[in-house]
């Protein structure tokens, strides 16, 4: 017992021989101006590793310093570093520092920061509608891109509220479309078939479009002269930076695609671009007008025998319908200004049949009659071949970082084949029925359009 009580008052003798051979540093570091704490401070022994950072109420410590002269600084962020010199540490004494920081003063240069409101995603079409007043649905290009869909008319059916007549004519809420107005850019443009006011929407591939905008109220921004519903189409606009894109598709109906019994006709060699390369003309002996018949029998005949030959339909496999597309852009520098552009390209090529169709002609043959007669009963059988090629340029100029100008160049062609026959009983004229349809139509819309966006600060406040 007597030698553990000695051992531990030789460990304790020795302990406190040690730590009266060192010294101690404690102090605070506060902020110069306001007296706050300063907690996270630096606070080192400048030419040594002896170091440590002040507590939550800015207090700190240094423990075990050999006797000695030494130089303390203290750092913190946005605070001037400050520099205790010449500070003397005894053996067996503490020292009690007040560190006062006073805050630095940056300068900081012009810092501009730019961004760009993108509408081709779904979010930003979300945004547009918390952000209009009046009643208003859209679909992006990202949307559009994950539906698959290839034309304006498509993509625009999915849309709450709109109807697509015939592949390419816009109903908004069941109203026809001479109530409807489509606009492109915000910029009008006009129909291409004269019986319609709107616009063929199938023209405009969906490789050309951010978004597209369906307003179903008035509101004093938009024109006045809808009634069901106006739709604005609005175009890619050109990348801050280097971007090009390829996609390619191919889609399979085992009705239609790679049928062998896909009925059709021989046409010209350009068909597959949706073009006539003039087998369909109009023979020149016959646009000088066509004699009466004994008139001239000689050029009656001679302009029978100068039209085309191919007067029926023919069976061929059918392909895949597809779909290709590319878009080239980028941003330059052009006389010390930003010049940006973007190329897009876009063909489309798809396919439609149907046989064991039905088509019949009735009469009611007296007021009261509680049937109706039939005089004509075919079946029917036809073949569909749309092409539609789209194509856009954009360029935009910017004079300043208030002044910007654009060059919008669209062209879009759109070429249908049709191949139809029908057969069937004559119940009126007791005779077998039959008829051949070959048809061939072009459509093509162009379009520029010069822009300018200013913004004048003087009037903005």
């Amino acid at each position: 017992m007597k030698k553990i009580i000695f051992t531990l008052s030789l460990i304790f003798l020795i302990i406190n021989a040690f730590a009266n051979s060192s010294g101690k540093i404690n102090g605070k570091v506060i902020d110069k101006k306001t007296g706050e704490e300063l907690p996270g401070a630096n606070i080192i022994i400048k030419g040594t590793t002896i170091g440590t950072i002040s507590d939550l109420a800015g207090n700190f410590s240094l423990s075990n310093l050999e006797p000695g002269v030494y130089d303390i600084s203290c750092s913190f962020i946005s605070y001037k570093t400050v520099t205790i010199r010449n500070v003397v540490v005894k053996q067996g004494e503490e020292i009690f520092l007040n560190l006062k920081l006073l805050e630095k003063d940056l300068n900081l240069g012009e810092i501009t920061i730019t961004d760009k409101f993108e509408r081709k995603t779904e979010n930003s079409i979300i945004a547009i509608q918390k952000k209009t007043a009046s009643l208003v649905n859209g679909i992006s290009a990202q949307e559009m891109s994950i539906n698959g869909d290839n034309n304006a008319a498509a993509s625009l059916s999915k849309v709450t509220g709109i109807s697509i007549d015939a592949g390419k004519y816009v109903y908004v809420r069941g109203l026809g479309d001479r109530y409807s107005k489509i606009e492109l850019n915000g910029a009008e443009i006009p129909s291409l078939d004269p019986n319609r006011n709107s616009v063929q929407l199938d023209l405009f591939p969906n490789n050309i479009i951010d978004n597209m905008m369906v307003y179903k109220t008035f509101s004093p921004n938009l024109p006045a002269s809808f009634t069901g519903g106006y739709v604005n189409i609005v175009t890619k606009d050109f990348p801050t930076k280097f971007t090009f894109q390829f996609s390619t598709s191919l889609g399979f109906n085992p009705q239609t695609n790679l049928n062998s019994n896909f009925i059709t006709y021989k046409g010209g060699k350009l068909d597959f671009l949706g073009i006539d390369d003039g087998t369909r003309e109009l023979p020149k002996i016959a646009q000088n007008g066509i004699p009466y018949r004994y008139q001239d029998d000689q050029k009656l005949d001679d302009i029978s025998k100068s039209f085309n030959k191919t007067m029926t339909t023919t069976r061929q496999t059918s392909f895949f319908n597809h779909s290709h597309s590319f878009s080239l852009g980028n941003q330059v520098n052009f006389l010390g200004k930003p010049l940006g552009f973007i190329a897009s390209l876009s063909y489309n090529r798809s396919y439609k049949y149907y046989n064991n169709g039905e088509n019949g002609h009735y009469t009611l043959t007296t007021l009261n009659s509680p049937f109706l007669q039939k005089d004509l009963q075919l079946n029917d059988e036809k073949g569909t071949m749309n092409v539609l090629i789209g194509g856009i340029l954009n360029l935009s100029y910017r004079l300043s970082k208030n002044n910007k100008i654009s060059l919008n160049i669209i062209h879009n062609h759109c070429g249908n084949k049709q191949a139809r026959y029908q057969e069937g009983w004559s119940l009126y004229h007791e005779v077998n029925f039959q008829t051949r349809t070959l048809q061939f139509s072009e459509r093509s819309f162009s379009a520029a359009q010069l822009r300018g966006e200013h913004t004048f600060k003087s009037l903005s406040n």
